[in-house]
């Protein structure tokens, strides 16, 4: 018997209204262990009665590992593998991994098996990967591009891809934040994650690509002794946890469980080279508990689960958001005895990064990209205008982000106040910046267009509003104010439309089209001429809009 938690039971009827709607593409992005497989199989056990269903995944292995899945979930479908030996392309729901059935021979195959039969379903994991060249070769040979073609759901928990846009995806028609999933209790609480101060100097790591060159940061952990460090912070604070740890490099991978071994610690390490039946043999190890921590490079950040892992150790610092959110995302699972989650991070990550997955609908497919102002590290240096500069005198010895000329001009070699490469306690989830404004008894925090309210629900709780256009979304009906405040301003945060206190542009003299805004929404003309900012001017035009969601809502403002 399938059953569903509320949000799944959610999403599959958004995708449906999205379906009725003329949305061809929709996306749903919940957090990594709330349970993405089960609404897929849902999805397909309820869309059987409109053709079969084609679902894709990322790696090989993961096609076997769903079809079992869905053999267990829904038995009455037959379930087929489309794989090496296998070639199970006519069954009920038949799953694939991306790299096979982009191979020319297998899509004839799958092509010839739709027209026999017709999938009326594509089934995408890891959506994130979908703007790949191989991706969107599979998704355009079943028409998923066409106005009439199947109806193709994408799901992830990081609608984001190393700065490049999603615009495969048409719409997020589900969305749930790691926050929320732990406020639900479907997620274990993470505590602030434990950062280390090692030796390793990132102004001798050079970037490659958009990131930090993997080489150069296996290099630096070698010679600085960060290894050892490593090792010591995991006895110090995590001595009774199993974890999992994230390297740059094989060698840092095989060289810090050495490390940890040497200190009682039972370790092992993996890579993408390692066979699969020794890598089955130590994750088997892992979840037994004989293995206690399994270092890896480059192989756990996607289709790992072992809910156990209380754990996770950030040893392989990344630019990419996406990244870092996957690899925190491996232990946030539930466990029976398992009451928290500990992020070690010995590179600064989670003073770079929050745990809020960004959504980008941009481009359709990879390929060249305008490059935004938002992207700092995309614009040129200040210091000699160059994009992508490489010069260690140029960037924050901590942080490791362009310096401003004048800092440069007076021999600075930091940001000011930065404390990237300070040891402490940091919040997973990132500080609060953003601007709420009170409307009544209310409060409402711009989101661009949108507007996410929140009205007293109760003495002590309130309900949380999204409002998109003239629709009206209830989040939530009841939550205490601090968790209505971070799980209204994830919102904010995924959807790339924030309003923060310290903006420049709030300073900037206000706009004629505010004005004419404001005078459309009724604010008396002859008090216009007290508006001199575009922050004061944007703060009003929400709050208006904000008194208009409470009117619908019956709440006096």
């Amino acid at each position: 018997m399938l059953t569903l938690r509320p949000y799944q039971t959610q999403a599959l009827d958004a995708i449906e209204a999205a379906d009725r709607e003329g949305t061809r593409r929709p996306l749903v992005v919940h957090p990594t262990g709330t349970g993405k497989g089960v609404v897929m199989a849902a999805l397909a056990k309820a869309r059987a009665a409109r053709g079969r269903s084609l679902v894709l995944v990322h790696r090989e292995e993961l096609a076997t590992q769903f079809a079992e899945k869905l053999g267990w979930l829904a038995p009455e479908l037959s379930t087929g593998v489309v794989k090496a030996e296998r070639d199970e392309t006519d069954a009920a729901v038949a799953v694939a991994s991306v790299q096979t059935a982009s191979r020319d021979a297998r899509l004839a195959r799958l092509i010839e098996s739709d027209r026999r039969s017709p999938f009326g379903t594509l089934i995408v994991d890891e959506a994130h990967h979908a703007p790949a060249p191989t991706w969107t070769k599979v998704l355009s040979a079943f028409g998923s591009f066409s106005p009439v073609g199947p109806l193709t759901v994408g799901f992830t928990a990081t609608p984001e891809r190393d700065g490049k846009t999603l615009g495969v995806w048409e719409s997020v028609v589900s969305y749930m934040s790691i926050r929320e999933a732990i406020y639900g209790g479907y997620l274990v609480p993470i505590l602030p994650a434990v950062v280390v101060e090692t030796t390793m100097d990132m102004a001798k790591v050079r970037r490659t690509g958009g990131d930090y060159s993997d080489g150069d940061l296996g290099t630096e952990l070698e010679t600085s002794g960060a290894i050892d460090q490593i090792a010591d912070a995991y006895v110090e604070h995590a001595k009774d946890r199993k974890g999992v740890a994230f390297t740059p490099t094989v060698k840092t991978a095989h060289h810090l469980a050495e490390a940890l071994r040497s200190r009682g610690i039972a370790a092992e390490a993996l890579d993408g080279t390692t066979p699969d039946d020794v890598r089955a043999a130590i994750l088997a190890r892992l979840k037994s508990g004989v293995t206690q921590v399994v270092c890896n490079c480059g192989v756990l950040t996607e289709g790992f689960d072992e809910p156990s892992i209380s754990c996770v150790v950030v040893a392989r610092p990344t630019s990419f958001h996406g990244l870092y959110v996957q690899m925190v995302g491996r232990g946030t699972r539930l466990s029976p005895g398992k009451m928290n989650l500990l992020v070690i991070d010995v590179v600064g990550a989670t003073k770079r990064h929050d745990l809020i997955s960004v959504v980008d609908l941009g481009l359709d497919e990879d390929g060249p990209r305008k490059k935004r102002d938002k992207d700092g590290e995309r614009q040129a240096c200040p210091a000699c205008g160059i994009q992508e500069c490489q010069d260690p005198a140029h960037r924050c010895v901590l942080c490791h982000r362009y310096l401003p000329a004048r800092l440069l001009g007076e021999g600075a070699t930091r940001h000011e106040n930065c404390d990237a490469g300070k040891a402490g306690k940091v919040n997973v989830f990132g500080e609060s910046r953003l601007t709420w404004l009170p409307v009544g008894p209310g409060w409402c925090l711009s989101t661009g267009q949108d507007l996410v309210v929140m009205v007293p629900a109760g003495s002590d709780t309130w309900k949380l509003i999204n409002y998109a256009g003239t629709r009206i979304e209830t989040l939530h009906e009841q939550l205490p104010v601090d968790w209505a405040m971070g799980i209204g301003e994830d919102r904010a945060k995924a959807f790339q439309k924030l309003v923060e206190r310290g903006a420049s542009w709030r300073r900037a003299p206000v706009r004629t089209t505010q004005i004419a805004r404001l005078i459309s929404d009724g604010f008396p003309e002859g008090k216009i001429h007290l508006i001199k900012t575009r922050g004061e001017a944007s703060d009003l035009i929400t709050r208006i809009k904000g008194r208009k969601v409470m009117r619908r809502l019956g709440v006096s403002a």
